[in-house]
């Protein structure tokens, strides 16, 4: 009997960034943005993106955590698919449930290519463990 094959999965593209990554004053360049891993404070993530990343770009759907500057300690999670507008837009007052702790800095955010999983991620952020997973991992 012929040994059984391992099956292959397909994976989809994940890219996380951490406010380490995102250049000066929180800009959200294109270089330099972790393609594959969750990056901890102190610990890279592993590969960088290349112009696939990119090229990619318009199709992708990012979950994203931020963190008031004027309430220590306050966190909001949410999804987009234009995140640097979408900053702009909590910090401008545009969300009722970020305005009053305005302004607002970018600690992680994680660019998937399917807006259901992307949804998926950020609820699960939203719950329990999932504050959890991020204090941990991104905080």
């Amino acid at each position: 009997m012929a040994p059984a094959k391992a099956a292959r999965h397909s994976v989809p593209a994940i890219a996380l960034a951490t406010a380490g990554s995102l250049g000066t004053a929180g800009s959200l360049g294109t270089a330099g943005v972790p393609a594959i891993g969750l990056a901890t404070a102190g610990v890279p993530a592993i590969g960088l993106a290349t112009a696939g990343h990119r090229t990619m770009i318009g199709r992708v759907h990012y979950v994203y955590l931020l963190e008031s500057e004027t309430d220590a300690g306050r966190k909001y999670v949410g999804s987009t698919r234009d995140l640097k507008a979408r900053i702009v837009v909590h910090n401008a007052g545009g969300n009722v449930s970020t305005k009053p702790f305005r302004p607002w800095k970018l600690v992680a955010y994680v660019a998937l290519r399917d807006q259901r999983r992307a949804e998926e991620f950020e609820r699960y952020l939203k719950s329990g463990s999932g504050r959890t997973f991020a204090v941990r991992h991104f905080v």
